[in-house]
């Protein structure tokens, strides 16, 4: 439980809120306790800071502290209102100082206190984080009733600039009386005009007779926020014991005053992070043990695919041994399918080709036709060179290039019209010899077109050669079809 050890000037007292309600109750011996003092020592200054950031900035506020306030480590800066452009609101010019210039009184208290503190706030600080309200005038006067005293806090341009404690009880006259005597002093010391226009005043209690005063000086009483309306229980003080338990900006206390609370707050955190890492690790270790269990699923599945596949190898090897030819057998007629049978050349395509040459002169007549799949031992066509023939091409490097893939030799008659003429005979042989050595893969072993001697066709009074009644050709067709089929074949 959280508990609020309240300085003012009836004497020291603890609080805590129980059942929506604050009690007063006896010293805590554990938790930790948020001290909000209202003492009239409570000091504020204004001073000017130049356009310093972070470090600097806060050295220079800490070094104004020390001068101002030497007496006293319970000293503190309080956070200024958000105008103007970034700069201002990053480093403002202006900056308000608080201290507690009640040293003896303040330790004697902390003192007492036999467990942690969390903090010490004063009233004037939480009254001007209460004017710092949008929804209130920038130039405000804030009066907290008490049956003991009066608290009266004036803020300009939303910065606190005078805190009083009236020490008497909260009555219309000496509230008013006193709101006046804090104006006057605010005109003699120039903070505002004189004879300007009525401050507001926002009176934190419930005497509606100290409104109807104000009324009478030509004062107006603001409503108070929504936000703090039925929070106090009907004395605003606990408005500010919630505050306080809030820890806001403000804080006075040293840290020698705080060192147990902060202590336990860093072993929140540290166990705090401890079970998150914690946390973490149980998780990276149930993702572990999952995908462990997974593994393991997998492994059993592929055990028992490795077990099956085992026994369907197993029954492969007996229907194999029952199988009346062997082994070797059957893979050499695979073999010999593979490198004899479907990789012979095909007698339709070349045929095929070879027609539409011949197709170009219609009076063409073919009398003799041989196709046979060439020989490695015997190659057709392969004779000594003669008239008429051309040298057959010489074996590849890699003579299992011809066994396993064999061209095929294709040998024919033509018989040309007759009665043609000499040259008209010459040039339709040398127009075929070229048709069909622009075939791919063709070699022409067998070329009628060469027989044709020069002077045959030269003229004169030499006797003319007897026509043939036939022209005989040769022709070898590599197995292209076989080599595309193998690209690696013959290759080293």
């Amino acid at each position: 439980m959280k508990t609020i050890l309240h300085l003012g000037l009836g004497g020291d007292q603890f609080w805590r809120k129980q059942s929506g309600q604050w009690l007063p109750v006896d010293p805590p011996k554990t938790g930790s306790v948020w001290v909000v003092s209202d003492l009239a020592e409570e000091i504020l200054t204004e001073i000017q800071v130049p356009r310093l950031f972070g470090s600097d900035r806060s050295g220079f506020i800490g070094r104004q502290l020390t001068s101002r306030f030497p007496d006293t480590p319970y000293k503190t800066s309080l956070p200024g209102p958000a105008q103007g452009g970034l700069l201002d609101r990053l480093a403002p010019r202006q900056q308000t100082l608080l201290a507690v210039d009640a040293r003896q009184r303040v330790d004697a208290a902390l003192d007492r206190v036999g467990t942690k503190i969390a903090g010490m706030w004063t009233t004037s600080g939480l009254l001007a984080g209460l004017g710092l309200s949008r929804s209130l005038s920038a130039d405000l006067f804030i009066v907290l009733l008490g049956e003991q005293s009066s608290r009266i806090l004036f803020v300009h341009q939303g910065a606190p600039v005078i805190s009083r404690l009236i020490r008497e009880a909260s009555t219309a006259e000496s509230v008013s009386s006193e709101i006046t005597r804090t104006l006057r002093h605010l005109e003699n010391t120039k903070v505002v005009e004189r004879d300007s226009a009525k401050l507001p005043v926002l009176v934190l209690g419930q005497d509606p007779r100290i409104a109807e005063a104000l009324l009478a000086m030509g004062m107006a009483a603001v409503p108070v926020p929504k936000a703090m309306r039925g929070m106090g229980s009907g004395d605003f003080k606990f408005v500010l014991f919630e505050l306080a338990l809030k820890s806001p900006p403000g804080q006075l206390a040293p840290l020698s005053r705080r060192t147990g609370h902060v202590a336990a707050g860093l072993s929140r955190l540290s166990y705090a992070a401890s079970a998150a890492s914690a946390g973490l690790v149980c998780w990276a270790l149930f993702g572990a043990y999952a995908q462990l269990r997974l593994d393991g699923f997998d492994l059993q599945q592929n055990r028992g695919a490795s077990a099956q596949l085992g026994q369907q190898l197993t029954g492969l090897d007996k229907e194999l041994a029952a199988y009346p030819v062997p082994v070797g057998l059957v893979k050499s007629a695979l073999r010999l399918e593979r490198d004899e049978i479907l990789s012979a050349p095909s007698m339709p395509k070349q045929l095929q080709a070879l027609a539409t040459v011949l197709a170009v002169n219609p009076v063409l007549r073919l009398s003799r036709l041989s196709w046979a799949v060439e020989s490695a031992q015997t190659p057709p066509c392969a004779a000594t060179t003669q008239a008429g023939r051309t040298p057959a091409p010489a074996p590849a490097a890699n003579s299992d290039a011809l066994t396993v893939l064999p061209a095929s030799r294709i040998s024919f008659d033509l018989q040309l019209p007759p009665g043609m003429g000499v040259q008209a005979r010459t040039a339709l042989l040398g127009d075929l010899a070229q048709g069909f050595t622009g075939l791919a893969g063709l070699t022409l072993l067998q070329n009628p077109a060469l027989s044709q001697a020069p002077e045959s066709i030269s003229g004169g009074s030499k006797e003319q050669p007897t026509e043939p009644s036939a022209y005989s050709w040769c022709l070898r067709f590599a197995n292209l079809a076989a080599m595309a089929e193998k690209p690696g074949l013959g290759k080293p």
